[in-house]
């Protein structure tokens, strides 16, 4: 097995009481889709990982981009797991698409162990965006035995990566987080 990269980020901004409603990729008012400054930092996430103009990238360029995949209505009020969001797979669209790769949906909220079993085997660099109140869960399924790992990723942080790294299956990994400053106001600390 040959090197192995994970990054994990949060989807994009959403709605909040009070502030900016969500908005589809149509347009259309939606409060499982990410607000307008969601879609900015979806396309920043984009040049970030896969710029324009052949430029070299900010960050590591994904092979494999996994997303929690969003749960019908039927299918939350079954009880099954799943997440009423549309906003990780909306994040990452915009890069999948660059790319020319299909957004991985094997996965939804409450499948985060089976998940971090499943990305463990991947060679290369693979991207995951999840909600915020469970990527530790992820982090800590991938690597349980980094002791930096955040237990908790704030509910006001949109702009951070856990970046995971080893050289081959077995190996240990190290643990980083990156923090881009990507639009106004975005905190610069680690979490």
């Amino acid at each position: 097995m040959s090197e192995q990269t994970v990054l994990i980020i949060r989807h994009a901004e959403k709605p909040e009481a009070g502030g900016d409603t969500g908005i589809d990729g149509s347009g259309a008012p939606d409060s499982r889709s990410l607000t307008p400054r969601g879609w900015q930092r979806a396309g920043i996430w984009t040049e970030l990982f896969a710029p324009s103009l052949d430029h070299a990238g900010t960050y590591p360029r994904p092979a494999a981009i996994f997303a929690s995949a969003p749960a019908t209505h039927s299918e939350i009020a079954a009880g099954n797991s799943g997440s009423k969001s549309r906003r990780p797979l909306e994040t990452v669209s915009p890069l999948a698409a660059k790319l020319g790769i299909d957004v991985n949906l094997n996965f939804g909220k409450g499948q985060e162990g089976d998940l971090a079993a499943a990305i463990a085997q991947i060679d290369g660099i693979t991207l995951v965006c999840w909600q915020h109140e469970d990527i530790a869960s992820i982090a800590t399924a991938l690597a349980p035995t980094v002791e930096n790992i955040p237990s908790h990723w704030p509910g006001d942080r949109f702009n951070v990566i856990f970046e995971f790294s080893r050289t081959g299956n077995g190996e240990p990994w190290s643990f980083n987080q990156v923090v881009p400053v990507m639009l106004q106001g975005d905190p610069t600390s680690s979490i």
